[in-house]
């Protein structure tokens, strides 16, 4: 009993101190150090390691650290145990050989001791193999949902969905859900399979050389022979993988865009356009797909026909020693297949996963810029060019403030300005001028230009446009989203009321029940509940960006007065003269760029129209 208790317990010593001696050097130092030493090797320039530690190194150091280092940690120990079972298969194989060949001349007993260990050893393996392959499952799984939910956190925060697609680095959709199912699966496989060859090798090796030194000789040379070919055949792999994902990507986020303008398609006759466009799109992808079939094919047909090869190998080595009695038992025959397999295993384990690795490659490259502009995001570091500076304070104030508009060129919506928004304002200028930029200037804190502006934290600024955002969900979800304290149904309902949607709860089942917003209720209503909803969050600022236009004068006034009781800072961009007597000051913009601020009560007609009636007239 004491015996199979040791035999079972063997394998897990090791890999419980490998454990505690991984997880006490796995920081951010060693992470720094190793980069610098794949710098030093010039190991940096066969595989983008810098992005391989910036994609995986928030796993392993963050709040799922603990965790993950357990899941490595049993991962490890159970592939160690499964490499071990399958060693002790191998020395009672030979034993149970020797047992068979014992029990012919009356040795009963023996053989079936050793019948019972190795059965004892396929069962130990068996276990350890299944286990080791479900908890590297686990820990794939684990890695995905905590990095795709982490970079999804960090896309929705800080304006980062925003300022992501001003870097340039499109198909959020790939990046945040498909490319880290991807990146995960083989950033866990690989180097598993390369801990497993590894320990293989140091398990079987000595079990080769008791063989023969030639046949490890030969088992060398058969390695090297894979890895000049696999090389030579698939080193283009990697640049076909990354075209592959990347034409895909650009396949799909088109084809989403043209169902998001269908009406608009359909409206302009422009299917002919779109089809051709779309056309095109597959098209890349289907040379890319061929290009990597091509070379996958290639690398197939050498190590189909190579590997049959090496299958055969050993055998032909071993019966050269047999006929000339070098190898005389059965079981040394099968106990050196066996070692021979395990080690030419190991020593090939790159050529064996060279598609794998060419994929992980390009997963790396695809979601390394991608993951280092959310961190500058985050960090407020912004890509080169010019960036106007914004700052968190209780006023809303512009310092010197230049605003380019990027429908337009360099041609600015706005420059120098100079201005203090402690009051209510409204922004005028001619249509197309870029009222826009300055508003999202603002609300969002972000825009192209220089200066400085000063605004108060997102909590208590709130922005709206005239193409609200309203997702699927229920009355009470959207109206409390935003808000800092609790709001009971009594209030919900009075915000309803104020904005005329007071009997919009119960024609809609209840505060609670979902609904498609967006299709139920006609763009006037969606923007009345919007205007609830920041009735109810309370905020110092309301950027308004034309979102009362389009309501009748009496609605509208009634709501200003509204905002005004609330003791909320108006700042309203829009050409309806009649938002002037809502405000306290009005800022024109002229299409050259330059401004004039007037008082509300001084100001009727705008110098730009004005201007443009002279210019027309």
């Amino acid at each position: 009993m004491k015996q199979i208790l040791n035999f079972l317990i063997a394998p897990l010593r090791k890999p419980i101190a490998l454990a505690k001696a991984a997880a006490a050097f796995m920081n951010d130092k060693l992470l720094a150090w190793l980069a610098w030493v794949t710098k030093l090797t010039r190991l940096d320039k066969l595989f983008p390691w810098r992005y391989f530690w910036l994609v995986s190194r928030p796993y392993w150091t963050g709040e799922s650290s603990k965790k993950a280092k357990l899941l490595l940690a049993v991962t490890i120990a159970l592939m160690i145990a499964s490499t071990k079972a399958a060693y002790y298969i191998g020395v009672t194989l030979k034993d149970f050989t020797e047992a068979i060949n014992s029990s012919a001349s009356g040795g009963d007993q023996l053989f079936f001791v050793k019948g019972g260990w190795l059965l004892t050893a396929v069962v130990v393996w068996t276990a350890a193999a299944v286990l080791y392959g479900f908890f590297r499952s686990w820990l794939i799984w684990d890695w995905r949902m905590s990095d795709s939910n982490m970079r999804i956190r960090q896309w929705l925060t800080n304006e980062a969905f925003l300022r992501e697609q001003i870097v340039s680095l499109g198909n959020q959709d790939q990046r945040l859900i498909q490319d880290p199912d991807l990146f995960t699966e083989k950033a866990v496989l690989l180097p598993m399979a390369l801990l497993e060859s590894c320990y293989g090798i140091w398990t079987f090796a000595p079990l080769l050389l008791q063989s023969s030194a030639w046949l490890a000789l030969g088992c060398v040379g058969f390695a090297v022979v894979t890895y000049v070919m696999v090389f030579l055949l698939g080193r283009s792999l990697s640049s076909l993988m990354g075209q592959r994902y990347e034409s895909e990507a650009v396949s799909r986020t088109f084809l989403q865009r043209a169902a998001g303008q269908s009406v608009s398609i359909s409206l302009q006759r422009n299917e002919k356009l779109v089809l051709a466009q779309s056309a095109g799109n597959v098209q890349a992808l289907k040379d890319a797909l061929w290009a990597v079939m091509s070379v996958n094919r290639n690398v197939s047909l050498w190590q189909t026909f190579w590997g049959k090869v090496v299958e055969h190998g050993p055998f032909a080595l071993i019966g050269w020693f047999y006929l000339h009695r070098q190898i005389t038992s059965f079981g040394s025959i099968l106990q050196g297949v066996q070692a021979f397999q395990s080690v030419y295993s190991g020593l090939t384990v790159f050529a064996a996963n060279w598609e794998g690795i060419s994929l992980l490659r390009a997963e790396c490259e695809r979601l390394g810029p991608f993951v280092q502009a959310l961190e500058d995001i985050g960090a407020n570091r912004m890509p080169d060019g010019q960036w106007i500076e914004h700052r968190q304070g209780a006023v809303v104030t512009f310092k010197n403030v230049t605003v380019h508009n990027q429908y337009i060129g360099s041609k600015p919506v706005v420059v120098g300005l100079n201005l203090t928004v402690d009051d209510n304002v409204l922004f005028t200028a001619t249509d197309g001028q870029g009222k826009p930029e300055l508003a999202k200037a603002i609300g969002l804190g972000v825009a192209r230009g220089t200066g400085e502006i000063t605004r108060p934290e997102r909590e208590k600024i709130m922005f709206l446009t005239q193409s609200p955002f309203i997702p699927d969900c229920t009355l009470r979800e959207f109206l409390t989203d935003g808000c800092l304290e609790a709001c009971d149904d009594g209030a919900l309902k009075a915000a309803l009321a104020a904005v005329e949607l007071r009997q919009l709860a119960e024609q809609s089942g209840g505060l609670d029940v979902p609904k498609d917003w967006k299709t139920s209720l006609p763009l006037p209503q969606q923007q009345q509940l919007c205007l609830a909803r920041l009735l109810l969050a309370k905020p110092d600022y309301a950027v308004l960006e034309q979102a009362t236009d389009a309501f009748e004068q009496e609605y509208e006034d009634k709501i200003y007065s509204v905002l005004k009781v609330l003791g909320v800072k108006i700042v309203a961009f829009s050409n309806a003269e009649r938002v002037a007597k809502h405000v306290e000051r009005v800022i024109e913009l002229s299409p050259d760029g330059t401004w004039e601020e007037f008082r509300a009560s001084q100001y009727h007609i705008p110098r730009w129209k004005t201007l443009l009636s002279h210019l027309t007239g």
